[in-house]
């Protein structure tokens, strides 16, 4: 009995030790390595999910490079690097969206906002082209004429056939003009205000309504630091104004108040200390006298021609330059002077007349002080009146005394012109 209670005994605790070691196996299993069992199966679901995303990836790619070969080509060349970018690029610009912009989300969502901003943009490229960067090539405006009657623009004859000169071209031709030029002003005494012109071909303008009571003739500078020698610093743009186009404005002016005009000269500085945007800044002094007092009818913008780079010229390119930028008048060098007609007014004609007779009037008086009347497409504010001429006097190989010289002459050119416009109230 004794012996079969131990082996009962033996058993139980044998049993005892088996269920221990299960639990202790148990507890090992479901505390130990769950963390690990876990990590496990988390590697294993995100493996699976990658490659899912790179299936998802390359079939998008895939469809991508077969629509586009562009972006197949860089995908091939890159060895299937920097697609992603190509990609955002090409719809960046597709949609108009740039990603790192926010305006631009607008702008792809309101229409409006992007059509007002590149019509701006449009105007900046435009100016860019202005009167003040004028590179444009240039012509001679050539009257013709039937019956020295209305001027017409045709291939007839041409009062000035003989007088034209092309510009930026080689006119070796007329090196000698000076020499007629000289023999011709020789035969005049001094200023010829009692002198009728009654040779030229070319009508006198529309008539001008005015009292000489009131000012007549407004003189100013769009590019008032334009300098004669010797003032040549800047580029022959000083602020030293006894040597620039300002000096020669107040000498003209001086003259026509003497022949009994009344005449306003604003020397405002309009191209410094900027030289962009002088033309909207001169308008500006225009608009301004032109509004204060109405009855300013005539308008004369008093420039001064410019060679460029003429003190880097060889000898012979400035002697030649030199001999064709005056004449001799008793005895004197006087620089020549061109009128500048603006193509792109709308009341062109009207300024072409007027030019035509103010050179016509030149001719008639002093042969050769007058270049040939130059036809650029910009405006140079010259749409303000009807009577309006850009006067460029003499040029950078001519003395301010030269210039001085041709204000008396071209004052009297001017006295006679208006003389014969001017009709009283």
């Amino acid at each position: 009995m004794n012996k079969g209670n131990r082996k009962y005994d033996a058993i139980s605790l044998l049993v005892m030790l088996i269920t221990l070691m299960m639990l202790v196996l148990a507890g090992n299993i479901l505390i130990v390595n769950s963390k690990v069992i876990i990590a496990k199966a988390e590697a294993q679901i995100s493996t699976q999910g990658n490659k899912m995303n790179d299936t998802k990836d390359s079939l998008f790619l895939h469809v991508i490079n077969k629509s586009m070969c562009m972006l197949e080509i860089n995908y091939k060349e890159n060895g299937g690097k920097d697609t992603a970018s190509l990609i955002k690029d090409f719809f960046n610009k597709t949609v108009d969206v740039n990603y790192k912009n926010p305006k631009s989300l607008i702008k792809a969502q309101i229409s409006m906002i992007k059509d007002v901003e590149s019509n701006i943009e449009s105007k900046v490229a435009t100016t860019l082209e202005t009167e003040d960067n004028d590179t444009s090539e240039i012509y001679i405006a050539k009257p013709s004429y039937v019956n020295n009657s209305q001027p017409i623009m045709n291939d007839g004859e041409n009062p000035y056939e003989d007088d034209i000169e092309v510009i930026n071209e080689d006119n070796t031709n007329q090196e000698n003009d000076n020499s007629n030029n000289k023999a011709n002003n020789q035969k005049k005494q001094g200023l010829t205000s009692e002198i009728e012109i009654v040779s030229t071909p070319v009508p006198s303008p529309i008539k001008i309504v005015h009292s000489l009571e009131d000012p007549l003739i407004f003189v100013y500078h769009t590019h008032g630091t334009e300098s004669y020698r010797p003032e040549s610093v800047g580029n022959y743009h000083s602020l030293n104004r006894k040597y620039t186009v300002i000096k020669v404005g107040e000498d003209i002016t001086n003259y026509l108040e003497n022949s009994g005009f009344k005449v306003v000269h604003d020397d405002t500085i309009h191209d410094y200390p900027s030289y962009q945007g002088s033309y909207t800044r001169s308008l500006e002094t225009l608009s301004k006298n032109l509004k204060s007092d109405p009855a300013l009818k005539v308008v004369f913008d008093i420039h001064r021609d410019g060679i460029d780079k003429v003190d880097e010229l060889n000898t012979k390119e400035y002697e030649g330059i030199r001999k064709r930028s005056y004449v001799e008048i008793n005895g004197e060098k006087v620089a020549r002077f061109a009128i500048v007609l603006g193509g792109g007014n709308d009341n062109i004609e009207e300024l072409k007349e007027f030019a035509y007779y103010i050179k016509a009037v030149s001719d008639e008086l002093y042969p050769g002080l007058a270049r040939p009347i130059i036809l650029k497409k910009f405006k140079y504010n010259q749409y303000k009146s009807d009577y309006y001429a850009l006067l460029e006097i003499g040029n950078n190989t001519n003395t301010i005394e030269e210039a001085r010289r041709t204000s008396k002459y071209i004052g009297e050119v001017i006295n006679q012109v208006l003389r014969k416009c001017i009709v009283s109230p």
